[in-house]
Formats: structure tokens, sequence, C-alpha cells
């Protein structure tokens, strides 16, 4: 498949197990709202069921292919049939997915600007959950389900799901400046204090904490607990033998207990028992339970 713009392909093909994702960034114009697409389709036979790891990551993803079925932090049971699609905002607790063993779909990864343009609510009605596209977009949902179903190869879904960024991005309010600004100097200087960053900007801490909830979908303090979190899953991924206290040391927890505390916490596993639930080539997190 040749894609007209820079792509990564994954690939992986065990035999029982096979997934491919191909995964390209949006327009210049839509980096704001936008982090990238991702085309995928898998066959699985040794397993049904993925568990999603909480992160800040905000998503919309359209199902292609037979209905999947997940359960969201909150614990609610959505199915997705072939042309459906969900949303998800970020996530304290894990979340499940199912499958048939077959998949194919497209997924979005937005910024909580993008996902609040999309889905035009506040993220912070999405934080825990999978929400249907139908309840938040209504009869589009549908139309944009069966335009991606019908185009021909994923260059076609990738510049529909442009367009419907495009237009989405036009109708709505683009959120508050200062509480996008406070997150992105989080990522930048994770050990700030919130008190600090709220007197830069000029506002009481307590206003500080709820427009950033407002805006981000979770309180300061648990944004910057779940980006350390997403920081040791990636370092999971690409370093599956190294020292956990060595991880933890890096990647700003005070020791190897207060990391396990911490994953204990969000996943209700220790770092070694979800170190050993990854499948490879980034398929994702076995879910055994």
């Amino acid at each position: 498949m040749t894609i007209a713009r820079p792509a990564s392909v994954r690939r992986f093909d065990d035999g029982v197990d096979a997934w491919e994702m191909v995964t390209v960034a949006p327009p210049v114009a839509l980096a704001p709202w936008v982090l990238g697409y991702c085309d995928y389709t898998e066959r699985t036979g040794s397993f049904r069921a993925r568990r999603e790891l909480p992160s800040t990551e905000y998503v919309v993803i359209v199902n292609l292919g037979p209905t999947v079925e997940l359960v969201g932090g909150d614990g609610r049971l959505v199915r997705v049939a072939k042309g459906e699609g969900f949303a998800a905002g970020a996530h304290l607790r894990p979340a499940i997915s199912r499958s048939q063993g077959e998949q194919a779909g497209i997924h979005l990864f937005v910024t909580a600007r993008g996902l609040a343009q999309i889905a035009g609510v506040s993220v912070a009605e999405l934080t825990n959950r999978v929400v249907p596209l139908g309840d938040l977009l209504g009869p589009p949902a549908a139309r944009l389900g069966q335009r991606l179903g019908t185009a021909p190869d994923a260059i076609a879904r990738f510049e529909i799901l442009d367009r419907l960024v495009s237009e989405r991005i036009t109708r709505g309010r683009d959120g508050c400046r200062e509480a996008h600004w406070a997150a992105a100097r989080l990522d930048r200087t994770p050990d700030m204090r919130v008190s600090d960053l709220a007197r830069e900007i000029g506002w009481s801490r307590k206003h500080f904490v709820d427009r950033f909830r407002r805006e981000i979908g979770v309180t300061p303090r648990d944004y910057l607990r779940l980006k350390r979190f997403e920081r040791l899953t990636r370092a999971i991924g690409r370093e599956p033998s190294a020292p956990l206290g060595a991880l933890a040391a890096r990647l700003g927890y005070y020791d190897q207990a207060h990391m396990n505390r911490e994953v204990r916490a969000l996943t209700g596993e220790s770092p070694g028992a979800l170190r050993a639930a990854y499948l490879p080539a980034g398929g994702g997190v076995l879910e055994s339970r």
C-alpha cells in the first residue's frame, strides 16, 4: 500500500495472532486537534480481550469489522457494531475491549481540544467512559461509518477523517487556552507545583483545578500521575527486560515501592504482572482475568 503522507507500519504474525497498523500524522493545520490516525486490521486466535490501560489518551474509533464490546472505566458495557464508533476520554481505571477474533477499524488519536470539538461535549463528561458516536453526533455518525466502510483504502479513510475534523473544529468553541497551556507546561515540567502554576496564570488554586478538570478531563494531580504512568508503560514496552527499580528511578517515582503502589492503584496489578501481559509489536496488553 502506498500512503501519500509519511506513515509507520507495524505488523505481527505468528500463525495464530496477526495484526497490521498503519499510522499517519494529520495535516499540519489539524495538529492542535489531532495527533494521528491509525488504520488497523487483526486476527487473534489465542485471545479475545485486551486491557486498555489508564491514560490521558483521548480517542475516537470507528469499527469496520465484526461487533466489539467495550467496558469503560465506569464499568458500563458498550457494543459497537460494524460502521459504528465511539469516543473515550482520559481513564483513571482500566477499560476492557473484547472482539470475536477479527477486528478492523480506524483510530483517531486526538488532543483534549480535539475530542471536545469532535464530540461536542466537555471532555470531563467522557472521563472513564466509552460513549457511542451516535449518542454524541446523532445521524452524522452513521453516515461517517458508511463512508469509511465503503472507502477504497486507508488513504481515502484518512482524507474522510481530515474533512470530519475540519468541519467539527469550525463549529465549536476552542476551550480554555490557559488550561491547555497549563497541561503542556506540566508535560515539560512534571515536578512543578500546581499552586505555582495557578499563580502564574493569575487564578486561585481552586479555580485552576476546576477549569483544568473541565478542559483536560482530570485534575492536575491525576494528570501528572497518568503522565508518569504512561512514561512507565512506554518504557516497559520498549525495554521489556529493564530492571523495574531502574525504571522507577528514571521516570520520576520516589522509589520502586512508590511505583508498585501507583501501578496497583491504577491497574490492580504489580508492575511485573503488567509487564508479563504485554503483547508483541505494539499489540497492546492482554486481559487475563
